[in-house]
């Protein structure tokens, strides 16, 4: 459908929400309770928690939430998968809320160009990270991995290409170029005639960030003689080419509902989300035995460096002039839609 056609029929459809007694809300996908995918994750605590009824609309381009406690809105979610669309409608009125989900030049371009859209930020568990593929011989030498991490300026890039929405990672490998050239050469990589040492394949999805990413990691690793290969792959089928381990280095985010989430599946030797090949016994035993989360590891992921956290991203709550938040609002931002419960209109 064109845009102009779907700005329409939303229009036309929110024309009958507006009524002061809901907020509504645009999101990406549907929220699918079945598999309690990350979506409905993120809804799931209003009604668990905020005793708030689900009605699942048909068809699946819409979710609505209602409370038990009348005093509260309604709250309609909003299907639209386009990334500019959300943007154009939330810009138009034809929404109240979006909530990390617009990238940062379209939060950039909102910040421009409607100075009365409100932007509240808090720092969340959800951190980028570069992860490399043990199957390569390459890379499954230490000395590579760390040379690769420390080459990375990623404090300039969270000023200069990330306007500070995101923070570094704590704690870090220091910034060092001049160290990583030489873990190079020990590891008996040295510069060939025409400066290559070798050339590796980066694995990134069509949205901004991560392509853009690919490219800042592909000019800092250019500078030790890497020549890195970009391959974009549309996001549907990105985790399946992950599975079947056809990359050497990938970035991505990993999203974390709580401080307290199983690290597991992710570092496990036979983890559902190990696609790196990575493999320690011992930590398998400490992960089982301790029912170990992300923060316990780290000290062994910063050692042997499966995967590289980049930074931390912050939460981004954009509300349109209708909305009405309490005293601290920021504080009560967090990896889910939890806060929508305390929001009320004017």
């Amino acid at each position: 459908m064109a845009l102009s056609a779907l700005l329409l029929v939303f229009m036309g459809r929110s024309s009958q929400d507006s009524s002061n007694h809901t907020i509504r809300i645009l999101i990406d996908r549907y929220p699918d309770r079945q598999s309690a995918d990350a979506t409905y994750r993120k809804i799931a605590p209003l009604i668990d928690e905020e005793h708030y009824q689900a009605i699942e609309d048909r068809p699946h381009d819409t979710f609505t939430l209602v409370p038990a406690d009348s005093t509260r809105p309604t709250l309609v979610f909003s299907i639209i998968r386009d990334e500019i669309t959300r943007s154009l409608l939330f810009a138009k009125g034809d929404a109240d809320v979006l909530y990390d989900s617009l990238s940062l030049s379209r939060i950039g371009w909102l910040k421009r160009t409607y100075p009365s859209v409100r932007i509240f930020e808090k720092e969340d568990l959800t951190f980028s990270y570069l992860g490399y593929n043990f199957r390569n011989p390459i890379l499954a030498k230490l000395e590579v991995r760390q040379a690769i991490a420390m080459s990375l300026p990623i404090h300039e890039w969270i000023h200069q290409k990330f306007f500070d929405w995101v923070v570094p990672f704590s704690p870090a490998l220091p910034e060092d170029a001049h160290e990583s050239e030489k873990l190079l050469d020990q590891a008996g990589y040295p510069r060939g005639k025409d400066g290559i040492r070798f050339s590796l394949r980066y694995f990134t999805t069509p949205v901004r960030e991560g392509h853009e990413l690919g490219s800042l990691v592909g000019e800092a690793l250019k500078k030790l003689g890497i020549d890195l290969r970009l391959t974009t792959v549309e996001t549907s089928l990105y985790y399946a080419n992950l599975l079947h381990h056809e990359f050497d280095l990938i970035s991505a985010r990993w999203i974390r509902f709580d401080e307290n989430e199983l690290a597991a599946p992710h570092f496990e030797t036979n983890g559902k989300f190990n696609y790196f090949g990575y493999s320690n016994p011992e930590l398998d035993q400490k992960m089982h035995q301790e029912k170990s989360n992300f923060q316990s590891i780290y000290p062994a992921i910063l050692k042997e460096l499966p995967i590289y956290p980049l930074f931390n991203w912050k939460h981004g709550a954009i509300l349109n002039a209708r909305i009405q938040t309490p005293e601290n609002f920021e504080s009560k931002l967090d990896e889910t839609f939890r806060f929508l419960a305390y929001l009320r209109l004017k």
